[in-house]
């Protein structure tokens, strides 16, 4: 199921999530088995050849595991990759891995300089695997809040999807959200 906020005053009923909402609903929804969030970031790749802007999505670290994905070479993310800090690793699309590096198999732990910062290459995405949906995204990185990400709740900017739980229903999680925000 896809999760929003609502502003009804601003008569916005389908409103992006803030951080805080997003980690507090994770840490106490039970009606949701899994609940994921991801924003679009662009991030310039250096030092591998011309530099190229890249379409980026940093995304929790279970949401190829919630969506049943798993990467053709490597792996996904760990969860204590969300720790800022641990977050400078990334997956790869199958066209930037194919095109960018020539199919090979040895980029899984290269060290690739993305806006300025050491990532290492943990995993490829299958080539059928578009995700938000339009099959533009290079890479995903991990989703570790920073600070300013955490100081309000104002700042809704997290598209949210989750998992009803077994024996709950999509009524029963949007009764359980409100109750925690």
């Amino acid at each position: 199921v896809m999760l929003w906020e609502t502003k009804l005053g601003a008569g916005k009923a389908r409103e992006r999530v803030s951080a805080a909402n997003f980690l507090d609903w994770r840490r106490e929804s039970r009606a949701l088995d899994a609940m994921a969030a991801w924003t679009a970031w662009g991030l310039a790749l250096t030092g591998q050849g011309e530099p190229e802007e890249l379409s980026s999505v940093r995304v929790s670290a279970n949401l190829f595991q919630l969506l049943g994905v798993t990467p053709t070479l490597g792996r996904g993310f760990l969860p204590e990759e969300e720790t800022v800090g641990r977050d400078r690793v990334v997956v790869l699309s199958h066209g930037v891995w194919a095109g960018r590096f020539g199919g090979d198999s040895g980029v899984i732990g290269r060290a690739l300089t993305l806006d300025g910062r050491p990532y290492q290459v943990v995993g490829v995405m299958p080539e059928s695997f578009r995700f938000p949906d339009d099959g533009s995204v290079a890479v995903w990185t991990p989703l570790a809040f920073d600070a300013s990400e955490l100081i309000t709740r104002a700042e809704r900017r997290f598209n949210v999807i989750g998992r009803v739980a077994p024996g709950s229903t999509p009524a029963d999680a949007v009764t359980e959200l409100e109750l925690i925000v």
